[in-house]
């Protein structure tokens, strides 16, 4: 079917520290640790730290896999997605597009409480298929998710595609 059929399989949400290299962009080159911490005893929600980049909180809801929240490092903002925006969809397979509208709303990280910028994003949530991802750490049989995003926050118009390779028990690649 090539569809994820248990999310938190290919999520990579296992409680430690993994690293990886960044291959391409403004940190190409480089060497990041990820850390993933869980966040409720249930399991249901976890953090996410990845060094230099950003940390986030990612929900489980109905066998699905959201980011609630997200703390950009960089510029030191704290980003609330209304619905959640989708990561890992259960059950979804190639060819099939899911559109969400979302609201977001921009704080920064001192001022958590004043909201200095929002906006809505359209979200096109698709999954591409299976293919085999090649990396210096080694191949991974991955489910490709393809989320095109378009619309405005605050001053920023937004228009970008993001690609995401999942592997089973490995996570994203």
């Amino acid at each position: 079917s090539g569809g994820v059929q248990n999310p938190l399989d290919y999520a990579g949400l296992v409680p430690g520290t993994s690293t990886f290299r960044v291959v391409e962009g403004y940190k190409e080159g480089r060497s990041l640790n990820r850390t993933v911490q869980p966040h409720t005893s249930e399991q249901l929600s976890h953090i996410v730290i990845t060094e230099g980049f950003h940390t986030s909180i990612f929900t489980v809801d109905d066998g699905s896999i959201f980011r609630t929240t997200q703390v950009s490092v960089e510029h030191a903002t704290l980003s609330t997605f209304d619905p959640f925006e989708p990561v890992l969809l259960e059950n979804i397979g190639p060819g099939t597009k899911v559109k969400k509208s979302i609201a977001i709303a921009v704080h920064a990280v001192d001022q958590p409480k004043v909201v200095t910028h929002s906006g809505t994003l359209n979200a096109v949530y698709e999954v591409l298929g299976t293919f085999d991802v090649r990396t210096p750490a080694g191949t991974f049989a991955s489910i490709c998710i393809r989320v095109t995003y378009s619309g405005s926050v605050g001053p920023a118009s937004v228009d970008e595609e993001s690609y995401v390779f999942f592997s089973k028990d490995v996570g994203p690649v």
